[in-house]
């Protein structure tokens, strides 16, 4: 089991561990604090190493061994194993592993009690060289590091690719579907659990025609039941009719997406940041009639172009009740060091609608990276996860204080 270092007592410290730029930005060019975190590596032997590849394709935050504490997994498409979960104890964290086959997993992934046995299994789904979709039977309570969970199918056959899964009550029938895109096919999929679940693919029901990446969940218009968020748009279940897609920003089509009510007006607004693509960062209020492409009112949170935004989150960051903004570039997708000087920013919340803006790190690979509670401490932490820079590789940052600084508002 990897330990955890002392707690690093500045900001700086930690920043300077990494071999990167730090500092805090906002448009004003405001001064200020810094959040205060713990940093930890597998490459300084804090947590352990994934795996031998070299492409981290996705990363899930669950408790898999049900003990009131998060876990997460790790995929990875070049080597075996390709699924590996860490497991959180007293100390640190073990990692296990889930499937010790070479695998093409693309970045997604979801967590769904498919077997309703208690536990949570783990969802994800094949890359452009796959045309399946899988979910990893949880042997809970009979863990071993060196034994794989069994696999099964959910999509077998058709087109390849499928970025992004999610799993919600999208009817309002009280069961939990699974939606996913298929990018081979440019369209989006919900597929309702069937009675024994390891049988046989499951059927699916299209949702939409076109191409999109980026999934979330929320009561958008507020009639109780789970609505989908991904490719620039939001989809909704009437009784009856189906699925109806309304046009948030057709811009944002390829754009990672978060959801949460940042101005404190009981309506669920919608974080967009460009995933693979170079774009705007912006939030998009929802001001009561979500079935107007009108109604949703863009506000842009940098000013600037971000490249390659792939790791984007709504939480409460600095534990002040407000939701908070996390969005990071990545540093390399291709063979070369494509963005050096990739950005990391947290823009804490006012519940109004104004952010404070932080710049806490340049130079760092962000691809999947995800905000949870790590350690169990109520505070929310960071999952840093590159895609293909200096793989293998997984960081974890602890948050150990809260940042202050300066206000600052969202352009239009």
């Amino acid at each position: 089991m990897a330990r955890l270092p002392a707690a690093c007592s500045r900001a700086a410290l930690v920043l300077a561990a990494l071999g990167c730029f730090a500092g805090m930005a906002t448009s004003r060019s405001a001064t200020g604090g810094l959040p205060q975190w713990r940093h930890l590596s597998s490459q300084t032997g804090d947590l352990p190493v994934p795996n031998g590849g070299t492409e981290q394709t996705a990363a899930l935050v669950l408790d898999v061994d049900k003990d009131g504490r998060n876990d997460f997994v790790i995929a990875e498409r070049t080597k075996a194993p390709s699924l590996v979960w860490f497991r959180r104890g007293a100390t640190g964290w073990t990692k296990y592993v889930m499937d010790d086959t070479p695998l093409h997993i693309e970045a997604g992934g979801a967590a769904l009690d498919v077997d309703r046995d208690g536990d949570l299994d783990v969802v994800m789904g094949g890359d452009s060289s796959s045309s399946e979709v899988w979910w990893w039977e949880n042997p809970y309570p009979h863990f071993d590091p060196r034994v794989p969970w069994r696999r099964h199918v959910i999509k077998s056959g058709g087109a390849t690719q499928h970025h992004d899964q999610i799993v919600g009550d999208f009817d309002g029938n009280g069961e939990q579907e699974l939606a996913f895109w298929n990018q081979g096919a440019a369209k989006l999929f919900i597929a309702h659990v069937p009675a024994r679940p390891a049988d046989a693919p499951w059927p699916l029901i299209q949702v939409y025609s076109g191409s999109g990446e980026g999934l979330a969940k929320g009561d958008v218009d507020g009639d109780g039941r789970d609505d989908l968020i991904g490719g620039g748009r939001w989809f909704r279940y009437v009784p009856g009719r189906g699925y109806q897609a309304t046009v948030i920003d057709a811009a944002q089509s390829s754009s990672r997406v978060a959801v949460g009510d940042v101005n404190g007006d009981g309506r669920l607004d919608v974080v967009m940041a460009p995933g693979d693509l170079d774009g705007r960062l912006k939030w998009y209020e929802n001001t009561g009639n979500p079935s107007n492409p009108a109604s949703w009112v863009p506000h842009d949170l940098l000013g600037e172009t971000v490249r390659h935004g792939h790791s984007l989150a709504v939480a409460d960051v600095n534990g002040d009740g407000k939701p908070d903004i996390f969005c990071a570039e990545m540093r390399k997708w291709t063979s070369a060091d494509d963005n050096p000087g990739a950005r990391m920013w947290l823009f804490l919340g006012d519940g109004r609608g104004g952010f404070t803006k932080y710049l806490l790190a340049t130079g760092v690979d962000n691809h999947e990276s995800k905000v949870a509670d790590l350690n169990s401490d109520g505070r929310m932490d960071i999952l840093v996860k590159p895609y293909n820079w200096q793989t293998p590789r997984i960081e974890v940052w602890l948050a150990a204080s809260r940042p202050v600084g300066r206000q600052v508002r969202g352009r239009r």
